[in-house]
């Protein structure tokens, strides 16, 4: 079986996070920054996770989508940490590096369930089988198709 790469470095980023919060807090008061880039980046890992087992293509879509602005939240709590002298460069620069790793990995797979949506909804419109049985089942798939439509009109 193929390594899930965007998994691992979701735990990886979270793990980490946390770490450095444990550290933060040890040697500084808990602040809302050590709060809010926990909280984001356990948010990251989280979707990601829940990604793995949608109940439809839309809805993995849209936990993708969402530890994808999840990560560029973990992210900004990393430049403050880091223009506010909290953290130094080396790891400023090693977590962001990490947020970026997945960031590209979250964007080229919503890309690539995006097309897929759209082919599925393609297909059934073009072969005759969307009918009062298969509408219910693709009501999101379809939406999203429509407002891309709507989009390039």
């Amino acid at each position: 079986m193929p390594k899930n790469y965007l998994l691992i470095y979701s735990e990886q980023l979270a793990t980490e996070i946390e770490l450095l919060c444990q550290s933060l807090s040890k040697i500084k008061d808990c602040s809302n920054t050590v709060f809010q880039i926990r909280k984001s980046s356990s948010s990251v890992f989280a979707n990601i996770t829940e990604a793995q087992y949608p109940q439809s293509l839309p809805d993995m879509l849209s936990k993708l989508k969402i530890a994808r602005k999840e990560c560029f939240e973990t992210e900004s709590w990393l430049k403050l940490l880091f223009g506010t002298g909290q953290i130094s460069e080396e790891i400023f620069k090693e977590k962001r590096n990490l947020c970026g790793r997945i960031r590209r990995i979250l964007t080229a797979s919503c890309i690539t369930i995006e097309k897929k949506i759209e082919q599925k909804a393609v297909t059934l419109i073009v072969s005759g089988r969307l009918d009062t049985q298969t509408a219910p089942e693709l009501e999101n798939e379809l939406d999203a198709v429509v407002v891309g439509i709507k989009d390039l009109t």
